[in-house]
């Protein structure tokens, strides 16, 4: 491995940014001694234990060998990397894709493995481990990174599995049983510049295979963060331990195009939702997507009957409302969020076990997240927690946080928080927002916390707010800005509330009250965690107040919930249509005031959002703050408008919060010792 330290230090200095590295074609370069013939031995009575590989191995070998480094390998703006003729083989789990997307980070873990094969060798040293979330792409990962290195004629030891070994020489790909122990091709010299790339995927709890681990060879393995399942690999390596990270949303959209029901499932939307100037009948969802568990009444919800008339969306946005609602529920691991789109119920049920965890095993889980300790090896973990890397600099291991899977399982997790008794919720809340690792996790602590602090209230007074303005785009991004004064208008209460509990707005009563406080406990709920109303019946208006807990620096929501809004506001116009004003008698309008239209006029209902995070006692004044809106945001507004503007309220966190809590928590019946 190549010790040239003039090359180090011209392209990797110390200051230099995460990856932020030149052209990789440099490094062919430096690697041109792993690819002439005459560097290598390989003695016929080790030859005879490999055969030649299949022709869908040897052709895709043609296919790529020696290849110019093409675009849409090198620029995520072309990621697309097709994978035939081998796609379909079973050597991968469930098949190949035909395609691959490549993903950024595939480009970025490139150049860092790349980095790290160029770092002087030590004891026990070289070698990279690739572990982060399962179904995010890890496995992918290695056929990318194979590709590449083929365009590049590196000799690749290529393993998914315990049952084959493939070899990618100079002539031709080769395949071995592991357990016969084979023995790859070895350099005459022993210099660093010569050595054999060893892509490994650790799918199971498996022993390491000598071939892969020699000491001609540079090792990258990908697996689970499971220490267990690869710790017998670890032993004769130090390998940099590095993640790749979760899918954004955009990424999501684009790897769901190479998805195997993809054109067949939009074929099905089509029928559901045919063009405006069709004649084709609409057929019913839920009847069209049968095959499908969830998926129908998901678009019913999100489609409803409306005043206006039926919902139509284009089968495009009806696909992004089912990849919406997927990624709310299962989070963002392609894999969870691929299979949820299609089985959405059947995942669902398959996660409920999970689900009953304690809110004690809970923390003793969290807790396993100690000081240099990266990964988690509980199996409930990995369905209900999600591990994010955080990149330093090349030769450096990832940091790790730690959050709830999804907002539903976030919010399935809070909801057993307002029954578990814990005396100390302030400082576990201020633990967690002290510690990277576990900070996200602190907002699913503060939620419960923030519902008794804004329901208790107080003797009288007004909640400190401060102003976000908006950017103006469709949907709107608001950010924080102190310097813009609150209008005199603009007061939240800070009274004692009654608490109202709903699963849905069918349950809302049909009036609403001032001083109460209406919290949804679906887990499903969208976009916002509780209402309050200020009435106004002299003035004809009212004021819906619709309030977000976040621990969050930017904080979005789903589009599902404008729909819940636009109904709480189409029921306080009808209430306060039906009330008089209190120094008015309501009377019966006359026929020639009904004809010359002089009746009363539309009730006004203002919506405002209050974004709520929490902050200590002692700590400074929190960084910006940033709330993203669903998309939806100009839509179905012209009966009933979910528009409003948006503010900031901080929750300082002190031990008069913990004895509210407590005081409702035994309000409603609850033992100090339940759990």
């Amino acid at each position: 491995m190549q010790t040239n330290s003039p090359f180090l230090l011209r392209f990797l200095p110390t200051t230099c940014p995460v990856f932020a590295i030149p052209d990789i074609g440099e490094y062919n370069n430096l690697a041109n001694a792993n690819t002439d013939v005459d560097n290598w031995l390989w003695p016929e009575e080790d030859k005879a234990l490999w055969r030649l590989a299949g022709p869908e191995w040897q052709n895709f070998f043609t296919k790529w060998r020696g290849t110019s480094e093409c675009d849409s390998l090198a620029d995520p703006s072309s990621p697309k990397l097709s994978l035939a003729p081998i796609a379909r083989l079973s050597s991968y789990p469930r098949g190949l894709p035909v395609a691959v997307l490549v993903r950024k980070c595939y480009i970025e873990m490139f150049h860092r493995v790349w980095v790290r094969a160029l770092k002087p060798p030590g004891p026990k040293d070289g070698g990279v481990l690739i572990t982060g979330q399962p179904g995010t792409g890890k496995t992918l990962f290695l056929y990318y990174l194979l590709v590449r290195l083929l365009q590049q004629k590196q000799i690749v030891l290529f393993s998914l599995g315990d049952h084959e070994l493939f070899l990618f020489f100079h002539d031709a790909v080769y395949s071995a049983n592991p357990r016969m122990h084979p023995s790859p091709p070895t350099p005459k010299s022993s210099s660093p510049d010569v050595f054999i790339w060893s892509l490994v995927d650790i799918s199971v709890r498996q022993e390491s295979q000598w071939p892969l681990l020699s000491r001609h060879c540079f090792p990258v393995l990908t697996a689970s963060p499971d220490p267990i399942q690869y710790r017998t690999w670890m032993k004769g390596i130090m390998a940099l331990i590095v993640g790749l990270p979760l899918w954004t949303r955009e990424e999501l959209s684009l790897g769901l195009q190479y998805q195997d029901f993809y054109v067949n499932f939009l074929d099905l939307l089509r029928q559901i939702y045919p063009d405006k100037d069709s004649s084709q009948p609409r057929m019913d969802p839920i009847i069209a997507l049968a095959g499908f568990p969830g998926a129908g009444r998901i678009l019913q919800e999100r489609y409803p009957m409306t005043i206006e008339g039926p919902m139509s969306p284009s089968p495009e946005d009806a696909l992004n409302a089912l990849l919406d609602a997927a990624i709310e529920h299962f989070g963002y691991a392609a894999r969870d969020v691929f299979h949820g789109i299609y089985h959405f119920d059947t995942m669902t049920e398959d996660l409920k076990p999970a689900l009953q965890i304690s809110h004690l095993v809970l923390q003793e889980i969290i807790a396993v997240l100690a000081p240099g300790y990266s990964v988690l090896n509980s199996r409930v973990s990995h369905r209900i927690l999600v591990m994010h890397p955080i990149p330093h600099k090349y030769l450096d291991a990832d940091d790790w946080t730690l959050n709830f899977k999804s907002d539903w399982i976030g919010r399935n997790m809070s909801k057993q928080l307002h029954i578990a008794e814990d005396i100390n919720i302030c400082q576990t809340i201020n633990m967690f927002r002290k510690r990277p690792q576990t900070a996200a996790l602190a907002g699913w602590y503060f939620e419960p916390l923030a519902h008794c602090r804004l329901a208790a209230g107080s003797t009288g007074g007004f909640w400190p707010l401060v102003t976000m303005t908006s950017n103006g785009a469709d949907p709107p991004e608001v950010i924080s800005d102190p310097s813009t004064p609150i209008p005199n208008n603009v007061k939240f209460a800070q009274v004692q509330r009654k608490v109202v509990k709903f699963q849905s707005t069918t349950d809302l009563p049909t009036c609403f009250k001032e001083h109460e406080y209406y919290q949804p406990v679906a887990l499903n709920f969208p976009f916002f965690d509780a209402f309050t109303v200020d009435l106004h019946p002299s003035r004809h208006s009212a004021i819906l107040w619709i309030l977000q807990m976040t621990m969050s620096r930017s904080h979005g929501g789903s589009a599902v919930g404008y729909q819940a809004i636009r109904k709480i506001v189409a029921t306080l116009k009808k209430q306060l249509q039906e009330t008089p004003a209190p120094s008015q008698k309501k009377r019966k309008i006359t026929k020639p005031e009904a004809d010359n239209k002089q009746i009363v006029s539309e009730p006004l209902v203002e919506v405002r959002y209050l974004l709520i995070s929490p902050r200590a006692q002692n700590d400074p004044v929190q960084p910006t703050k940033t709330w993203r809106f669903p998309n939806g945001w100009n839509e179905n507004c012209k009966t009933y408008d979910h528009r409003g503007d948006a503010y900031w309220l901080e929750i300082i966190l002190t031990v008069r919060v913990v004895d509210i809590a407590l005081s409702l928590l035994q309000t409603e019946g609850y033992s100090t010792l339940q759990l």
